[in-house]
């Protein structure tokens, strides 16, 4: 890939945007029945609606930071637990309910271990901005 200036980046992002918009697509949907097709079609058809939504009316940021105020209390739910499966489950949700966060952490290109280190030493209610690359 090539680096672009930011006004040719933002020119592209906004035909993008336009064509998501207003444009039209053609999506070729296949399945192995009838049923699992209509299910795709279905899917694809919410997924488009969402997006342009998304894009007419913005989108609440947050990327997963309500699931990492969860982390504490599962912690301390471990911690409690009586059986070590019991542990064991609420470890494991603990660490599913960073996925999101993590997910867009490093899609952003962020430095994945620096941004969680940061949310968790900050106040609660705190996440990253992927735009700054800040907490």
């Amino acid at each position: 890939m090539y680096a672009r200036a930011d006004g040719e980046a933002r020119a592209a992002l906004r035909r993008r945007v336009g064509k998501l918009l207003g444009g039209s697509a053609t999506l070729w949907i296949g399945a192995a029945t009838e049923s699992a097709m209509e299910t795709r079609k279905v899917l694809a058809e919410r997924t488009a609606e969402s997006l342009r939504a998304a894009l007419v009316e913005g989108a609440l940021p947050g990327g997963g930071s309500a699931l990492l105020a969860c982390r504490p209390a599962l912690r301390q739910c471990a911690a409690h637990a009586a059986s070590s499966d019991e542990k064991a489950a609420y470890r494991i949700l603990a660490a599913a309910v960073e996925a999101p966060a993590r997910a867009i952490i490093q899609n952003a290109g962020g430095n994945l271990a620096q941004a969680m280190a940061g949310i968790d030493a900050a106040p609660r209610g705190y996440g990253y901005d992927v735009e700054t690359g800040q907490v």
